[in-house]
């Protein structure tokens, strides 16, 4: 190997670069809640809010949402109207979702604000320098019905012979001959918001009385 006369020594350079890209934590909550006791039905059933009687169960439904680019630990639920409900999830990977349900009765009327926070780390766990914690906060209530029972009775009346009911109903009002058969109806219906059973009819100027045992949901007759 030797040196080529007069030619001078080539060089060449190139650069490269790495940037910081900035991370962007954050969560989202969702707080509904849902009538009865399947908790399945979270988030196809449930509501921001429901009605319901004294001692009807619900079901509040929480869907914690990791919406950022970075990875949350200690991700913790906390509702403090519902007895200082709190559940730990624990990580979230970003796009990751997780519902959590809780179960209660209806004895009031309640508003309640679930909360959820969780930390931004790096993939082995530490903390991720300059981010601070993420939060997010979603509302739902449960309004209580009050019992309001009542019954009305609709008493009618026709001419001819008991067809086992099936002319009534009647007419407020008929004429007719003596000794002419009449048939009395009495048409019971539940107007209330509450189930009646063990109903007792009595008509004093018919001497007539009778003892219904069924039981009527709200609008049957």
């Amino acid at each position: 190997e030797r040196d080529m006369p007069d030619l001078a020594d080539v060089t060449a350079e190139d650069k490269s670069s790495v940037s910081r890209m900035s991370n962007k934590p954050s969560i989202s909550l969702k707080n509904t809640v849902l009538l009865g006791t399947d908790p399945t039905c979270c988030g196809t059933k449930s509501s921001e809010t429901v009605t319901g009687y004294p001692d009807s169960p619900v079901i509040y439904c929480f869907v914690v949402e990791n919406t950022g680019d970075s990875i949350l630990d200690d991700v913790v639920i906390a509702n403090k109207e519902l007895d200082d409900y709190t559940y730990t999830i624990g990580r979230l990977a970003p796009g990751v979702a997780k519902t959590i349900h809780y179960k209660d009765t209806i004895t009031g009327d309640l508003n309640n604000t679930a909360v959820v926070v969780g930390k931004p780390v790096l993939a082995d766990g530490s903390p991720i320098p300059d981010i601070s914690h993420v939060r997010d906060e979603d509302p739902s209530s449960v309004a209580q019905l009050d019992y309001d029972p009542s019954v009305n009775i609709n008493n009618t009346v026709y001419l001819g012979d008991d067809d086992g009911g099936n002319s009534c109903e009647g007419e407020d009002s008929v004429q007719g001959r003596y000794k002419d058969k009449v048939v009395y109806c009495f048409k019971v219906t539940n107007t209330g918001n509450m189930h009646l059973k063990n109903f007792r009819l009595n008509d004093t100027e018919l001497a007539y009385e009778e003892y219904l045992p069924q039981l009527l949901a709200p609008g049957e007759s």
